[in-house]
């Protein structure tokens, strides 16, 4: 399961070579019982600077969980770490063999929020919200989620904001391909100025969606 993010006693200096060569080393390995055996390799190569690099954020961002090596496959090929900002409202951070990506926003939905959330969107902080899209999107952010096919029922097809209303859940994302700066401390000044980038739209989740009724 995951595991709180702790100081491991050092700065964050970059995710080392042996780093990528964990990920050439699983990506051929058919079962749990062929990764097993080398779990000291992941936690000292991958868990640990991610765990470095998270601990660095933690004053400005909240404290991070840091996933552990697991049974499902996923967890073998990607190394993330996620911050609570709100009840499913987050950021999070994953490394890969194929660069560092980062995302943030609204990442799961109830039915209460979702009433929420169209009532914001409607009322004049919608505004708010498109200019927090608008301006994530020009950072270079992609924007994805769970909408339906059309704007809900009660709202006009032509609503001047009809794609939001479309949505459940919006979260924007942002990736790196893998190049000499993951080695470095760049990779932690692009995950913090990333994150930092989407607090307009962290924050206005945070406010108008606001936690589930009921959790799971």
């Amino acid at each position: 399961m995951s595991d709180p993010a702790a100081s491991v006693g050092r700065v964050f200096e970059g995710f080392p070579t042996e780093s990528m060569r964990w990920f050439d080393l699983v990506a051929g390995k058919d079962g749990w019982a062929a990764v097993e055996p080398h779990q000291a390799d992941h936690e000292r190569w991958v868990r640990q600077p991610m765990t470095a690099l998270c601990a660095e954020l933690a004053g400005e961002f909240g404290e991070p969980y840091v996933w552990r090596l697991h049974r499902s496959r996923w967890f073998w090929t990607h190394q993330a770490a996620e911050v609570e900002i709100a009840d499913t409202v987050g950021l999070s951070v994953t490394l890969s063999g194929n660069g560092l990506r980062i995302r943030g926003g609204w990442l799961r939905s109830s039915p209460d929020q979702v009433q929420r959330f169209r009532a914001a969107v409607d009322s004049p902080a919608g505004k708010e919200l498109e200019q927090a899209v608008a301006e994530a999107t020009e950072d270079g952010f992609e924007l994805s989620g769970h909408r339906l096919a059309r704007a809900p029922r009660g709202f006009a097809a032509d609503h001047p904001r009809a794609e939001l209303l479309r949505h459940r859940t919006l979260v924007a994302t942002q990736g790196w391909p893998i190049d000499d700066w993951i080695h470095t401390r760049e990779a932690l000044h692009r995950v913090r100025a990333g994150w930092h980038a989407l607090d307009p739209l962290t924050g206005w989740f945070a406010e108008f969606v606001g936690p589930r009724e009921r959790r799971m």
